[in-house]
């Protein structure tokens, strides 16, 4: 049933969507705010935010809201992620639970709905290392490997076995990680409709304090080189340029252009980390573009280089850019 309907009109595509919600007991909001559930806290209204906390939530929400080919969009932490302003009369499936992940030899299997500091005690307590440099990386499972997160040289591409998806008919289907068609940062889901239901990563046995020691040392060097934790961002803004060895620092380039530290309403290009943006409390989305426009133009000016986007843009329709 609904958990807080808000007095808003609110009007989605298949009129039995919030019956199908209530018989199979999924909470679900009308009319919701939706910056409460990103890392930003920027957007507007959804018409409906329905709260995922089971794998077979995710499989029977998802099949049916590719099946009738509803307006929706799947979201973890909400990191890496702005909505647009302003009402969006779409779905919002907030993928952010799921069953302890079981090991089989060298590889755990996990729902994409955990979240990475849920995993990481996990691997910490049964002793599978190997996955200690998503330490500190906000969000979920599944999100981590759409988007192929990673620090300090390693990422999801170099860990992931297989997943379980549903495909764009709503199918289950096991894939590969060739599937995932990895690169810098990406994957063919982070802009897409599949659905990422359950992952399989390598990992290796290790003493439970060693492990332990690993993910407190990767924690320390993030927050001393990144925004405090209770800060509103949306994680590195922009990609790191070139490739490989001549991969530069975005944050270092915008640094070097004279904006770090730049205010620009309420939104300041951090002091601790030129590549986040730090929502100071009333942040528009429209403002964001404005920030980002603005950073690109200077570092193309004075440098010479062209920053790509990391974090991805909600248009009131759903689609991702």
């Amino acid at each position: 049933m609904p958990l807080r309907p808000n007095p808003i009109n609110t009007t989605l595509p298949g009129a039995d969507l919030q019956l199908f919600l209530e018989e199979r007991r999924i909470p679900f909001r009308l009319g919701e705010e939706i910056a409460p559930y990103t890392s930003m806290r920027v957007g507007g209204c959804v018409a409906i935010a329905a709260l995922i906390d089971s794998r077979d939530q995710l499989i029977e929400l998802g099949r049916k809201a590719l099946g009738e080919n509803l307006p929706f969009v799947l979201i973890g932490g909400g990191s890496n992620t702005v909505f647009c302003d302003g009402y969006s009369p779409i779905l919002v499936l907030v993928n952010r639970g799921g069953a302890p992940p079981v090991r089989r030899g060298d590889e755990i299997h996990v729902d994409s709905g955990v979240p990475l500091k849920s995993l990481l005690a996990w691997c910490a307590a049964n002793g599978a290392g190997g996955l200690e440099f998503l330490a500190g990386i906000p969000g979920t499972a599944g999100g981590a490997a759409a988007v192929n997160a990673g620090a300090f040289g390693r990422d999801m591409a170099g860990i992931l076995i297989g997943a379980t998806i549903l495909d764009g008919n709503g199918e289950i289907r096991r894939i590969t990680p060739g599937d995932f068609s990895f690169a810098y940062r990406t994957s063919r889901f982070k802009d897409g409709r599949e659905i990422i239901v359950d992952l399989a990563l390598a990992v290796e046995t290790r003493h439970a304090s060693s492990i332990q020691a690993d993910i407190r040392a990767n924690l320390e060097r993030r927050t001393s080189r990144h925004p405090a934790w209770n800060q509103m961002t949306a994680g590195c803004f922009f990609k790191n340029p070139g490739r490989g060895p001549h991969r530069r620092s975005a944050g270092k380039i915008i640094a070097e252009s004279g904006l770090q530290g730049k205010r620009y309403g309420d939104i300041v290009i951090s002091e601790h980390h030129a590549n986040f943006l730090v929502n100071l409390g009333n942040a528009a989305f429209k403002e964001i573009q404005a920030v980002e426009r603005d950073i690109v133009g200077t570092v193309k000016r004075r440098l010479g280089i062209t920053l790509e986007r990391e974090v991805v843009y909600i248009s009131s329709t759903g689609d991702k850019y």
